[in-house]
């Protein structure tokens, strides 16, 4: 609520998604985003791997990171993902990290009286390359709203195949994409819309992935009043993004929006009355019962996850990080 109350004033809130994406057996499991990171207009920020290289086509997901849907509303998170593994950033003397993790101080490139640098896994470190370029985006374009920066970063994104949108978001952070698209939005013109085959053009809007559409500086999805999923304004207009992409030049006056555009509910999926399987499938009714609300998930080998809805069942989720993957790593070292 704090958190959805600073978005609302304006201010873009970036938060770790979490390290619990493996179960104490190993597994992986879905259900770990937690608070903050389960407010949906927070941009929630999951961990990629670089693999230690600079070419992105094997970049893939970190194990640790947690996967949705969130906590408490089952909303889909996380939003993107970003590099946390082996991430080198400063150290400090006489800190606790400093003590623990002494094996993964790195010198610089000049001499100094202790080692200056130290390499850390976990969502924490992804979540800052985020806040990094959303500082560029807003430099770019001070103009931006936390609404219209979440959208720009999704849209950009780079999807990679394989792997759903409940472990990567709308895809892998493109910061350069990001900054072009908010730079254009700052003076927007019909001829010079940055574009490139990598990025996802896709959002995730509540719990639903849309695509077929480009994103305009004036659409009432970018209000501070509006909550990131909702349907309506509170002044009662549609939600719109920008404009559908009828053709390549995607010059159209159709507003992108829920109804408009190609949706898929990444959290439940479609419902299969009938033969095209095309009726959304939504939480409420699914698996709630007259003695609460209360739905148990199970995958069998001490994978199971209990959703609760009554006081009595409150679920925490740790963030700790015991997997060995989130040991923080040196490459080629």
């Amino acid at each position: 609520m704090a958190a959805e109350s600073v978005v609302g004033n304006g201010v873009v809130v970036v938060a770790a998604a979490g390290n619990n994406g493996r179960g104490p057996n190993g597994r992986i499991r879905h259900g770990g985003v937690t608070a903050p990171g389960n407010a949906p207009s927070v941009l929630t920020v999951g961990a990629s791997s670089h693999m230690g290289t600079v070419d992105r086509e094997d970049d893939t997901i970190a194990s640790f990171s947690s996967r949705g849907p969130a906590a408490v509303d089952y909303g889909a998170k996380p939003d993107l993902v970003a590099p946390g593994v082996g991430i080198e950033s400063l150290s400090d003397p006489g800190s606790t990290l400093f003590l623990t993790k002494s094996r993964y101080l790195l010198p610089g490139t000049i001499p100094t009286t202790s080692l200056p640098y130290l390499s850390l896994s976990g969502t924490s470190m992804s979540a800052p390359v985020v806040t990094g370029t959303v500082a560029l985006m807003l430099q770019a374009n001070p103009t931006l709203t936390p609404n219209a920066v979440k959208a720009i970063l999704q849209y950009t994104a780079e999807r990679h195949g394989g792997i759903d949108p409940l472990t990567e978001g709308a895809g892998f952070l493109n910061a350069l994409g990001a900054v072009q698209l908010s730079q254009y939005l700052l003076s927007p013109s019909a001829d010079n819309y940055p574009d490139d085959s990598s990025w996802s053009k896709t959002l995730i809007w509540g719990n639903q992935l849309v695509r077929g559409g480009r994103l305009t500086a004036d659409a009432t999805a970018w209000g501070t009043d509006v909550v990131w999923g909702s349907a309506e304004t509170p002044a009662g207009q549609s939600v719109e993004w920008g404009t559908v992409c009828a053709d390549p030049t995607c010059e159209s006056d159709m507003p992108w929006r829920l109804g408009e555009a190609a949706a898929v509910n990444v959290v439940w999926g479609p419902t299969c009355d009938g033969a095209d399987c095309e009726m959304p499938w939504t939480g409420g009714v699914y698996g709630t019962s007259d003695e609460g609300d209360t739905v148990v998930w199970g995958t069998s080998d001490e994978d199971t996850v209990v959703w609760g809805t009554s006081d009595e069942d409150t679920v925490v989720w740790g963030t700790s990080c015991s997997d060995p993957d989130c040991e923080p790593v040196i490459w080629k070292r």
